[in-house]
């Protein structure tokens, strides 16, 4: 069954950032909007706690044949089942990114984390992070500490060599 409740904008973006256990694309008919027509049908993968944006985009890809093929011939032949989307439920965001795809250091560490992740690409910018003006583009995590801040550093980064950390209300970021 087809569902009506996914991202219009950054389909493999969203899903990460809002902690979603699944993606997904859909096949609706074209109408004068961008993805309002009805739903034919979906497809769905679930969401690893490595997928970056990125990897999720290919994996969703990857199933794409398979919904067109499950559907081709139904709307050949015009014998296609549809439904409206019920916008209640979908989750519409804007095309543009939180922040303007800035970290703020002062979210959560697992925030932080995902917002990473959501962005890692090598075919887009990465997460950016503002280091004392200069903008640094962050494509991985090395790790996550939930005990070393004293919660009195919200916002500071340190850097040595190639590393940098940051430190947010309830952790630090490698």
């Amino acid at each position: 069954s087809a569902a009506s409740d996914v991202y219009k904008r950054q389909p493999t973006v969203w899903p990460i950032l809002e902690c979603d256990r699944q993606a997904h694309y859909t096949l609706h008919v074209m109408n004068e909007q961008i993805d309002a027509g009805p739903i034919i049908d979906d497809i769905k993968v679930d969401i690893d706690e490595r997928d970056t944006g990125y990897t999720l985009y290919g994996r969703l890809k990857e199933r794409l044949p398979e919904l067109l093929e499950l559907n081709l011939v139904s709307i050949i032949e015009g014998k296609y089942k549809s439904f409206e989307q019920d916008n209640s439920i979908a989750r519409y965001f804007s095309n543009e990114l939180p922040n303007n795809g800035y970290i703020d250091c002062c979210w959560s560490v697992k925030r932080i984390e995902r917002f990473i992740r959501a962005l890692s690409s090598p075919d887009h910018p990465g997460a950016l992070l503002n280091l004392d003006g200069e903008v640094l583009e962050v494509q991985e995590t090395l790790s996550l500490d939930l005990s070393e801040n004293d919660f009195g550093k919200c916002g500071l980064i340190k850097q040595k060599n190639n590393e940098v950390s940051i430190y947010s209300r309830d952790g630090i970021i490698r």
